[in-house]
């Protein structure tokens, strides 16, 4: 796989001029950073010979690489997800192409359901932590590329200082912003509502399908992560609507303008 992503990463350097300095990973309906970029160069992952598809509705499967507040910034729209059948790996292949293009900063962010009783719908939450309940690990057996650690302090996965950064942005917006631990199941199911009782007797705060083995993977290859969830609904048994991801898409498209800002306003200060 080693292989794959440096053929990868040199079909996308031979369709830039300038290496991009920050990878954002956009979650279910939160496009509106992509919209907004200057001097954009659209990759679709059909066009780069090896790169995988996400088959999630609202994932547009394709890289973005323009000027947004002065950095340019790689955005991503299409993760890859294990319920999808991709191999722990396979769903991290795009972290190794963002170090490999020369990226040290990563923003990942999600839609993720509320765990916590003071968390609703049209939150933003700042992970401070996350539990991977996957049972998977991109890791096992060794990395796709190796950085020199076999070992991988995750003490701090989401980076201190730009937790701290971005609670100083909110506070100076005036932006109510969350902080707690983000679990991720495997999907494609919503969880059940014993599902949802055991991630709160663990500590969880919001629940969702991705970020902690992206996250995983971030570390070894040394990269900065911040990481945010957009609260979409009430997980299991906490809301009063059935959950679907036509909900998820929703709340994603109408709550997503203060997710921009907060956003836009770190990148300005990094």
């Amino acid at each position: 796989m080693e292989k794959i992503v440096k053929n990868i990463v040199n079909q996308i350097k031979s369709k830039i001029d300038k290496a991009p300095d920050i990878a954002i990973i956009l979650g279910s309906g939160l496009s509106d950073i992509a919209n907004e970029m200057s001097d954009k160069v659209v990759l679709p992952y059909d066009e780069l010979n090896g790169m995988p598809k996400s088959k999630v509705h609202g994932h547009k499967n394709q890289f973005i690489i323009g000027n947004f507040e002065g950095k340019t910034i790689i955005a991503m729209q299409g993760r890859f997800h294990l319920y999808d059948g991709f191999s722990a790996k396979e769903a991290v292949l795009p972290i190794y192409i963002f170090k490999e293009l020369g990226i040290k900063t990563l923003i990942v962010t999600n839609a993720s359901g509320a765990i916590a009783k003071d968390l609703n719908a049209g939150d933003i939450m700042l992970i401070t932590d996350h539990i991977n309940h996957t049972g998977q690990n991109p890791l096992i057996g060794g990395p796709i590329i190796d950085y020199g650690s076999q070992f991988i302090d995750m003490t701090e996965p989401y980076d201190i200082e730009y937790r701290n950064k971005m609670l100083d942005i909110a506070k100076n917006l005036n932006i109510d912003l969350k902080q707690g631990i983000y679990i991720q199941f495997i999907g494609p199911f919503y969880e059940t509502k014993a599902d949802i009782k055991m991630a709160s007797i663990l500590g969880a705060d919001s629940v969702g399908m991705s970020t902690a083995i992206e996250v995983e993977c971030a570390r070894q290859c040394n990269l900065k992560v911040l990481g945010l969830s957009l609260i979409t609904n009430k997980a299991a048994g906490l809301g009063e609507n059935k959950l679907s991801h036509t909900e998820v898409l929703e709340c994603g498209k109408t709550a997503s303008k203060n997710l921009v800002i907060l956003i836009r306003e770190f990148i300005k200060n990094i």
